[in-house]
């Protein structure tokens, strides 16, 4: 999902937010702040490996969201960069990061350690899984699968009728629930419109349509809708990621 993210940031120039410098990876983190910065953050990355392998599930609320403030601190207290930052929460996923287990961090402290840093963004942007009809065609025909599983076989069919319903997004629980905190904390939010970057407000959310959870406990949303999701974008080009559909977005 880069180019939406390449999208956004012109959409935010647009919007008289600045220059913006954009970090997705640990190399741009680094290079983003000084020395002294890049020293407490090598000390919070090593404090998460530690509390991943303290905790076999979840994580405190309560470490959660210290690591977050403090990350965030240390962050925007050491930029040196001359820009505003777009920081893209997938850096904690950077392969350079394997070592430190940051990525399984943020799984296991997920959703308070993602507030945490929404507490202190002042923007904050947000995709879902962005639907056109040549990507509604894709998905609809990975969701069709041939099993005599019926939990599998409803799922699939709860998920299909919602992509025949969306108009030019589906949004996952967690994202939506972060948009959710993000707006009930007077956080400006923009969300991916097509190519633009919409302001919304929490009213707007309600019409937002969220990938669901299986009703049985069988982890359908990790088991078979992210592995069809990634499938699915990584096949497309911009050309056809951004090529308008028929409806009209709301």
């Amino acid at each position: 999902m880069g180019h939406a993210l390449k999208i956004s940031r012109r959409s935010l120039q647009e919007n008289n937010i600045g220059k913006i410098y954009h970090i997705c990876d640990w190399s741009q983190l680094y290079r983003a702040i000084g020395k002294d910065a890049r020293e407490k953050l090598r000390n919070l990355f090593s404090k998460m490996g530690e509390l991943v392998r303290q905790y076999k599930s979840k994580i405190p609320e309560t470490d959660a969201e210290s690591i977050a403030h403090e990350f965030m601190r240390a962050f925007k207290s050491g930029v040196v960069v001359d820009h505003d930052i777009l920081f893209n929460p997938k850096t904690f996923s950077d392969v350079l990061l394997i070592g430190v287990r940051s990525e399984m961090f943020k799984k296991k402290a997920f959703p308070h350690f993602c507030y945490g840093l929404i507490d202190y963004c002042d923007i904050i942007v947000a995709h879902g899984y962005i639907m056109n009809d040549n990507i509604k065609r894709l998905f609809l025909d990975y969701l069709t699968p041939s099993t005599s599983n019926e939990e599998v076989a409803e799922y699939c069919r709860e998920i299909r009728n919602l992509i025949a319903e969306a108009e030019d997004m589906l949004w996952s629980p967690g994202t939506l629930s972060e948009v959710k905190y993000a707006l009930k904390k007077g956080k400006t939010v923009f969300v991916l419109r097509g190519t633009k970057l919409r302001k919304v407000k929490i009213e707007d959310v309600s019409r937002f349509k969220e990938v669901p959870f299986d009703n049985y406990g069988l982890r359908l949303y990790n088991e078979i809708w992210q592995p069809i999701a990634k499938r699915v974008y990584r096949t497309l080009t911009p050309h056809s990621l951004f090529k308008q559909s028929k409806s009209k977005p709301t």
